[in-house]
């Protein structure tokens, strides 16, 4: 899992741990406050989700940004692709696309060319 959330992170910030907000979309995974709160609001240690910036202090913070998403990815966690089993590329496109949505193609956006490199390297080099 930690291999394809970073493919996830590479295609939808250059995994930028610096990055802040834009457009409402925050951190490296470039995560909204309603996605962060599906996601059950995580929090950075000693904070609450009701303490004002919590979101902001979560989806920036590397370690909560990634806690964020894949509690996301739990909840919405479907075979996207009908390909029969739950993978890395359905994690992608629930990620971009929300837990509704993930059957919509996508191949033609740039986000989903990055995350298919990204991707087809790492099953190269873990075989």
């Amino acid at each position: 899992m930690e291999l394809c959330m970073g493919c996830i992170c590479e295609a939808t910030s250059n995994c930028n741990l610096t990055f802040h907000c834009t457009r409402g979309l925050c951190g490296p995974f470039l995560t909204s406050q309603v996605y962060w709160k599906q996601a059950g609001r995580p929090t950075i240690p000693g904070d609450h989700p009701n303490n004002k910036g919590a979101y902001i202090r979560c989806v920036t913070e590397p370690y909560c940004a990634a806690a964020t998403v894949h509690h996301y990815l739990a909840r919405y966690a479907q075979d996207c692709d009908g390909n029969g089993r739950i993978d890395c590329e359905d994690y992608a496109k629930i990620h971009y696309m929300g837990g509704q949505q993930c059957t919509i193609h996508m191949e033609h956006l740039g986000y989903y060319k990055v995350f298919k490199e990204c991707h087809k390297s790492i099953q190269h080099l873990t075989g």
